[in-house]
C-alpha cells in the first residue's frame, strides 16, 4: 500500500498516526512542513509496522541524531530520502545514516553498495561528528541606489536646518 501526501502542507503527522494504515509500505511526505522532534516521534514501527520506504524530503527537519533514533525502530525500512532538509547539510550525514541504518539500501535515491557500508563504519557510535548547527557568512560587496550617510551634508553645532537620518535592515530568507 502506498500513501503520497507530498505538497499538502502537513506539520504535524499527530492526526495521521491516531488510524495509520497498518499494512502501508511507502509514505510520501516530500514538500510539506515537517520540522522537529515532535514529528519524529510518529516515525516509529509502533505507526508503521511494514514501512519500506519513506519520502520526507524537502521539509525542515534539523535534528538526524532524533530522526535515526526513531527510524531505527523500522526494521523493514529499505528505501529513505531526506535530500532538501537541513540535516542533510551535515558533513556525515550520509554516512551516519548508513551506518545507523544497516537495511537500507537506498538513500536519497542513490544505492548504498557494500564498500560504501564499509567505509562508514562505526560513524554512528561517533554521535559528535553530526553537529546539527551550521554558519552562513553573508559579504555584500556593494549595493547600488542607495543614498550614503557619509556623502550627506554635515550641519553645524546650533543651525536649525533639517535633520535627516538614514537606516537599512537586509533580511535574508532561507
Amino acid at each position: 500500500q502506498v500513501l503520497e501526501l507530498c505538497y499538502n502542507a502537513v506539520g504535524d503527522l499527530q492526526g495521521l498516526c491516531a488510524r495509520p494504515p497498518p499494512e502501508l509500505q511507502h509514505l510520501g511526505l516530500r514538500y510539506n512542513r515537517l520540522c522537529g522532534p515532535s514529528q519524529e516521534k510518529h516515525l516509529t514501527v509502533d505507526f508503521w509496522p511494514n514501512l519500506v520506504s519513506l519520502d520526507l524530503s524537502f521539509n525542515s527537519l534539523t535534528d538526524l541524531l532524533g530522526l535515526v533514533s526513531q527510524l531505527s525502530t523500522l526494521q523493514n525500512l529499505r528505501i529513505l530520502v531526506l535530500q532538501g532538509n537541513p540535516l542533510a547539510l551535515i558533513p556525515t550525514y550520509r554516512g551516519f545514516l548508513v551506518d545507523s541504518l544497516p537495511e537500507l539500501s537506498i538513500l536519497d535515491d542513490i544505492h548504498i553498495w557494500p564498500d560504501e557500508r564499509q567505509q562508514f563504519q562505526g560513524l554512528a557510535r561517533q554521535p559528535e561528528l553530526t553537529r546539527s548547527e551550521a554558519r552562513v557568512v553573508v559579504s555584500i560587496g556593494e549595493m547600488k541606489g542607495l543614498p550614503d550617510p557619509k556623502a550627506s551634508q554635515q550641519l553645524k553645532v546650533g543651525s536649525a536646518g533639517p535633520v535627516i537620518t538614514y537606516s537599512y535592515r537586509v533580511t535574508y530568507e532561507f
